[in-house]
């Protein structure tokens, strides 16, 4: 018992001590390299047309999860999501351009917490709301929640608390992937109970998003 015991102990704080080394890395290493920089318009990277590319080779794409990204409507700001594989860690980098030269990704000032998942920014038409997903606890809740959509207001050069949509939008089923259109229209997919993922529509009308209509088709 005392062996099963110490080995609990150890696997504990070996955990505790790579989660820790984890985040020190995360906010340094993994996201800063000041050999490389990227430049001008579409962050210096050649447009791909037809043939994929990796985009931001060191900066954006840095080996890791890096995925679900926005670009601000005068294409001077970017955000994404940034993760580990297993998604133990899952936050929102943001970048800007600064006399030509887009600065090293920094975490978003709403997303700055380990210990929920933040993830899937999108920049409404103008550039004055970002919604996103995350599984952040609600109404001063110290538990996660499943995971909902939120959205931020631009103030000035910074954002906004985070404000949870309301039960049109969100469900204890996990809603996820918002995506806006030009008339304020929310795309988002949502967990049905089954387990599958179902893609749903929510017109934005009169200051307000109405009933989300479910697209044909999983």
């Amino acid at each position: 018992m005392k062996t099963i015991n110490l080995f609990f102990i150890a696997t504990l704080l070996m955990f505790i001590s790579c989660k820790q080394q984890l985040k020190s890395r995360l906010s340094t290493e993994l996201i800063e390299n000041e050999n490389t920089q990227l430049t001008g318009e579409y962050m210096g990277q050649t447009l791909p047309y037809s043939i994929p590319r990796v985009f931001g080779p060191d900066i954006i794409s840095n080996g890791l999860v890096n995925r679900d990204i926005t670009f601000s409507p005068e294409s001077d700001e970017l955000f994404f999501t940034f993760a580990t594989s297993n998604y133990s860690y899952a936050t929102i980098l943001c970048t800007k351009i600064n006399n030509g030269v887009w600065n090293t990704p920094e975490v978003a000032s709403f997303a700055k917490s380990h210990d929920y998942v933040t993830i899937e920014p999108c920049l409404n038409y103008d550039g004055s709301l970002l919604y996103f997903a995350s599984d952040r606890p609600i109404n001063d809740s110290i538990e996660k929640n499943d995971t909902n959509i939120w959205v931020v207001i631009r103030e000035g050069s910074d954002w906004g608390e985070p404000i949870l949509l309301d039960s049109t939008i969100n469900t204890p089923q996990g809603e996820f992937y918002p995506s806006l259109t030009k008339d304020g229209a929310l795309y988002f997919t949502r967990a049905e109970p089954s387990g599958v993922h179902y893609i749903f529509k929510s017109d934005f009308v009169n200051g307000a998003f109405e009933n989300p209509k479910k697209l044909l088709n999983k």
